[in-house]
């Protein structure tokens, strides 16, 4: 009878710990194909997070005054946790600054895209491209598309790699290019991109020596 006892734990134990090692694969497994930036959400529309955009702009009355999430979920007619979901790429963006337990702040370019807005809807995001331009995205596709143009699925795959983002985040690597193409950035035609060469982004900063120099004398 003891040697059943002894003999039914023991396989007790076993079957546990099979169990432990298939969840540690599992978990292992979804580790590896997860993203290790955050990346725009697909569960809101492109359109709708520019406009979630925009809310926190008029929310903050032009001003780069704290917003809270209630008060953009009411400008934009969406549940809080919805406006949420676009918050983790809008952050890491620069977009807007969080404030923990209070809000969010407009950054000043979304402020210029806002004002912009009312003038040109086509042209007014070209306000974030220099957020953009600093983004670890537009950092990995620059050097590339400065040699050559990329097919969307080339863009998505360097993209993925600098991201170590799995296959089942396609998606929000393309919504990464629909930010760089309203921003300006990319021209999107039949399945190529461009770059879409910008004086502001590619001008060298002035500095206090090439002031000085400018100013110097020319040598006899």
């Amino acid at each position: 009878m003891s040697n059943n006892i002894k003999l039914r734990v023991a396989d007790g134990t076993k079957d546990q710990s099979s169990a432990s090692d298939q969840t540690t694969k599992v978990v292992k497994s979804e580790q590896k194909g997860k993203p290790n930036r955050p990346l725009p959400t697909v569960r809101v529309s492109f359109s709708k997070q520019m406009d979630i955009l925009r809310a926190y702009a008029a929310a903050s009355g032009g001003t780069s005054r704290i917003v809270s999430l209630k008060d953009v979920a009411d400008i934009v007619q969406m549940a809080g946790p919805t406006v949420s979901l676009a918050n983790p790429f809008f952050v890491d963006v620069k977009f807007v600054h969080r404030s923990e337990g209070v809000g969010m702040t407009p950054a000043n370019e979304l402020l210029d895209y806002a004002h912009a807005y009312q003038w040109d809807k086509e042209t007014a995001a070209h306000k974030l491209a220099s957020l953009l331009s600093r983004a670890w995205f537009w950092e990995a596709l620059q050097p590339r598309l400065a040699f050559q143009e990329l097919t969307d699925d080339q863009a998505v795959t360097i993209l993925a790699e600098k991201s170590t983002a799995g296959p089942e985040y396609k998606s929000q690597l393309r919504m990464v290019l629909e930010f760089l193409d309203a921003a300006g950035m990319i021209k999107r035609a039949n399945g190529q991109i461009t770059e879409v060469k910008s004086k502001v982004r590619a001008s060298a900063p002035v500095t206090a020596s090439s002031v000085e120099k400018a100013d110097e004398p020319p040598v006899e």
